[in-house]
């Protein structure tokens, strides 16, 4: 589960939509402060609007924790070089796929 991730924030990292799309289930669902969506083509479409409003983002991974089939991961978002927030994501997997993210701004 660790590799699962990893990869996901490589390819979030280097704004990879065919690698993030690799590694969701085909109706993988995607919640934060400001989104909820449903569905990998929706889930895509979000990130990769997340990527051209904001083309130099960065997560920082603070901490990974890993649960029977969780992902927690603690995270510092660089939005901007001079622009950063703090948020808690949790990854749920099902058949080695991320099924859910949610992400809670602390």
């Amino acid at each position: 589960m660790k590799d699962i991730a990893i990869g996901y924030f490589e390819y979030w990292n280097n704004q990879n939509l065919d690698g993030l799309r690799s590694l969701f289930a085909k109706d993988v669902s995607l919640k934060d402060w400001e989104i909820e969506v449903a569905g990998i083509d929706k889930v895509i479409e979000a990130n990769a609007k997340i990527f051209r409003d904001l083309p130099g983002i960065k997560v920082e991974i603070v901490k990974l924790g890993f649960d029977q089939d969780t992902i927690f991961g603690q995270l510092v978002i660089h939005l901007t070089e001079n622009e950063k927030i703090s948020v808690v994501d949790v990854l749920s997997i099902e058949n080695n796929k991320i099924k859910r993210i949610h992400a809670y701004k602390c």
